[in-house]
């Protein structure tokens, strides 16, 4: 046996030995791929499922429930999911002579809406935590204020704040009311002073 073929015979097998290792990391990476590609997948679907939700939450829960005539408090609560999506509620009723009355009444309007997984509300935070088809949302009271509302006359006017949760966004609380009473612009106020 010559110089070369000896060469060549101890060069064979490091030569065998790269080119498994080759195809080794290549099995490795197209497997990596596939699992991104299906938690991307999962991801995708947890996403769409969680949108579904939502939607079921907004369609079952009527985003407004005002007394068509009077003055009386009210409050503004924040819809959300592990996605960042918002929606907005309102509730004010005349019977109930403090905010915490009327974020109680939408805690219970919610609950009785929905078969809820888990459900867990704080009147004094106003805040839910509750759980539907496995997703996790949550409602925050944001503040609340007075409303003065006439349906008879086509007007409203929002001002004034909450003592335990705070002055919300009048602004928001007006868009929302706007989706069940379009009212023309000259008949409606909102202004942060007033209790």
């Amino acid at each position: 046996m010559n110089i070369a073929q000896q060469s060549e015979e101890t060069h064979q097998p490091e030569v065998n030995h790269q080119i498994q290792e080759t195809h080794q990391s290549e099995v490795f990476q197209q497997s990596e791929e596939i699992q991104q590609s299906e938690e991307i997948q999962q991801s995708e679907e947890t996403r769409q499922s969680e949108q579904e939700a939502f939607i079921k939450i907004t369609k079952n829960v009527s985003q407004v429930g005002l007394d068509e005539e009077g003055t009386f408090k009210y409050i503004l609560v924040q819809l959300t999911g592990n996605n960042n999506q918002e929606f907005y509620f309102v509730r004010g009723f005349k019977k109930y002579g403090y905010h915490a009355q009327n974020f109680e009444h939408f805690c219970n309007e919610v609950k009785n809406n929905l078969k809820w997984s888990d459900f867990n509300f704080d009147l004094e935070e106003g805040k839910i935590k509750l759980q539907l088809d496995g997703h996790k949302f949550k409602f925050k009271c944001l503040g609340g204020g007075r409303i003065k509302h006439s349906f008879i006359e086509q007007s409203i006017e929002i001002y004034g704040y909450s003592w335990l949760y705070g002055q919300c966004d009048h602004k928001i609380s007006l868009n929302a009311i706007k989706t069940v009473y379009p009212y023309l612009d000259q008949n409606v106020i909102t202004r942060n002073d007033g209790y």
